[in-house]
């Protein structure tokens, strides 16, 4: 029970301090001023679109018997991931970015990718009280190899597996709102319209792969048969695509110069 109590403990501390950590980047370094009505829709914005993707793929894969193979539900469902993002990208430029409220498209960008490392954080303060409690108050507890702790007065407390889990969870849903802010960053770049229309549309589809390639995997994880760490891995490295992708944007288009002479 105190390795569970400390994963938990510790997977929140990692949420916390890695969403205080983004939110003191987004004031120094971004220079932009948050917006607390929109990181709260950004926030609710993520509880509906993740409803929507999950419905959609409960329709779409609720069948075994044909067109639902480990290929069909990875390219329709990566379809949807894609579309999505690319229908979420255009309303934030279009909303904030074109009309240059920029902290209201970093700030619902931020609220979005933040939703699931939020609600992470509430989950495990929540579960570490009950099983902290329960083992204070209900006598000590057994591991039963079905994932669940049993209590000396016969409560039963589900728990996810194995509890090293909770840490890389913490971690990869921390990086989210990273990435978020990442694509946020590249809209306010090419609103500005400094960019080749080309390249605006090239690296737009690339962010929208990007978030689908993290996102995808974690619905279907047991198909997949990926562990914790690997899920970890796929978002650490699309984070960091994404910040290359930045890095390595084609430079800004330049006005030419005016060299004809009067004759």
């Amino acid at each position: 029970m105190i390795e569970i109590l400390l994963c938990y403990i510790f997977a929140f501390l990692v949420c916390i301090a890695g969403l205080a950590g983004i939110y003191l980047f987004f004031k120094k370094k971004l220079q932009v001023k948050l917006h607390w009505g929109a990181l709260s829709i950004g926030v609710i914005t993520a509880v509906v679109y993740f409803f929507i993707i999950m419905l959609l793929f409960q329709a779409t894969f609720r069948t075994e018997y044909y067109y639902n193979t480990p290929f069909f539900r990875s390219m329709v469902g990566g379809l949807f991931l894609a579309l999505l993002a690319l229908a979420r990208y255009m309303l934030v430029k279009v909303i904030c970015f074109n009309r240059y409220k920029e902290d209201l498209g970093y700030s619902f960008s931020f609220g979005f990718g933040a939703a699931p490392a939020v609600f992470l954080a509430i989950y495990l303060l929540i579960m570490a009280l009950v099983i902290a409690g329960n083992g204070i108050f209900n006598g000590p507890c057994v591991i039963e190899e079905e994932g669940y702790l049993s209590f000396a007065d016969n409560t039963i407390i589900s728990v996810f597996r194995p509890a090293a889990g909770h840490i890389s969870f913490a971690v990869m849903f921390v990086l989210l709102p990273v990435m978020m802010l990442l694509s946020a960053h590249l809209l306010w770049r090419i609103s500005e319209k400094k960019y080749n229309a080309a390249v605006s549309v090239v690296w737009v589809i690339l962010f929208s792969l990007l978030e689908t390639i993290a996102i995808l995997p974690i619905p279907f994880i047991n198909m997949y048969a990926l562990k914790h760490w690997q899920l970890l891995l796929i978002v650490a490295v699309t984070t960091a695509i994404g910040v290359i992708l930045l890095k390595f944007m084609p430079k800004e288009k330049k006005p030419s110069n005016y060299i004809k002479q009067f004759e």
